[in-house]
C-alpha cells in the first residue's frame, strides 16, 4: 500500500535523511556537476534548489551513476548573485565522495522541482531505487529554507510516488498538479538505442502525492528522443495555457552510424486549460 503524507508525517527510512555535512562538500560532493536549477521567487528573494554530484569514482556497487548525487540550495536578492548553502538540502546519510560498496543503497537525489505552497517548501526529485531504477520522491520543509534537516522525506523511499520517472517537473494549474518526465517504456524498433525508449510522459494528481500516469506524448517525427521536460502554466489574452518545453537528442541525425545522446534543440508544445464548470 502506498504511504501517504497523512499516514507518516516525517518518514525516515534506512538512514536516509536531510543532513548537513560541510565536510562532505569540502571533499567534493559538488566537484563534477551542478545544474538542474529550480527557482522560486518569494517576498522579493530568489530561492533555488539544484543538483550536485561528486567526481566520477568508477564502478562501486550501489552507485550506478559512478558518482554521488545530492540536492543543494542557494538564495539571491537579484537572481544573478547567489549564496550557496553550506550543506545539501537532501543527501543519503553516510554518502561521501569516497563511497563504500552498498548494493542495496537507495539514494542519488537529483533533478529537483521546488514550489512554495501554504507556508511550506515542497520539493519533488528523482532518486535511485534498486530494482525500480530512477523514481520520483517528495520532501517538504515548513522551516527556514536552508535550515539543517529542514527538508523531510514524507514517504517510504521503497514506495516511490512514481516509479521509472526521471527528470520530474511539477506545475500546478488550478487545483490539479501536472508532472512531466522522460521515462523509458515507449516502443522502439528492435535493436534500437535504449535512449529512444525514453520519451515525454505526463502524470496528474490532486495533491502532489498520489499520481496517475497518462499515456506517452507521441514523439516528434524528426527526433529520435525527447527529454528533460520543463512545464509552465500561464494565462494570455484571458486563456489559460499549459506549456511544455523540452530538448531533443541528436540521435542518428548525423548519419555517421553512431547514436548521439547529446541535445541539439529546445522545443515547446502547449495545450489549452479548460475553465472549470460553473
Amino acid at each position: 500500500m502506498k504511504v501517504t503524507l497523512e499516514e507518516i508525517p516525517a518518514y525516515r527510512y534506512a538512514g536516509i535523511l536531510a543532513v548537513c555535512d560541510a565536510h562532505n562538500i569540502r571533499r567534493g560532493l559538488a566537484a563534477w556537476h551542478i545544474g538542474d536549477p529550480s527557482v522560486v521567487l518569494k517576498d522579493g528573494r530568489f530561492f533555488m534548489a539544484y543538483s550536485a554530484t561528486s567526481r566520477h569514482f568508477g564502478e562501486v556497487a550501489g552507485y550506478p551513476a559512478t558518482m554521488v548525487q545530492c540536492l543543494m540550495a542557494a538564495t539571491s536578492d537579484d537572481g544573478i548573485d547567489w549564496k550557496k548553502s553550506q550543506c545539501p538540502l537532501l543527501i543519503r546519510d553516510g554518502d561521501t565522495a569516497e563511497p563504500q560498496p552498498d548494493p542495496n543503497r537507495i539514494g542519488d537525489f537529483h533533478r529537483p522541482c521546488l514550489r512554495r505552497e501554504n507556508g511550506k517548501w515542497r520539493l519533488w526529485f528523482d532518486y535511485w531505487l534498486p530494482g525500480k531504477g530512477v523514481c520520483m520522491g517528495y520532501a517538504d520543509n515548513a522551516a527556514d529554507f536552508m535550515a539543517k534537516g529542514g527538508f523531510k522525506i514524507r514517504h517510504d523511499l521503497k514506495e516511490p510516488l512514481l516509479d521509472d520517472w526521471p527528470n520530474p517537473d511539477v506545475v500546478k494549474v488550478g487545483n490539479q498538479y501536472h508532472c512531466f518526465s522522460d521515462p523509458s517504456g515507449h516502443p522502439v524498433p528492435k535493436g534500437a538505442s535504449a535512449w529512444m525508449s525514453r520519451q515525454l510522459r505526463e502524470a496528474i494528481s490532486d495533491d502532489g502525492l498520489t499520481w496517475k500516469k497518462l499515456d506517452f506524448i507521441p514523439p516528434d517525427k524528426d527526433a529520435d528522443a525527447c527529454h528533460v521536460p520543463q512545464a509552465l502554466g500561464t494565462e494570455m489574452g484571458g486563456q489559460k495555457w499549459l506549456y511544455l518545453f523540452y530538448a531533443t537528442q541528436v540521435g542518428h541525425s548525423r548519419g555517421d552510424g553512431s547514436y548521439h545522446y547529446e541535445y541539439d534543440r529546445i522545443r515547446a508544445m502547449r495545450r489549452r486549460i479548460a475553465a472549470p464548470p460553473n
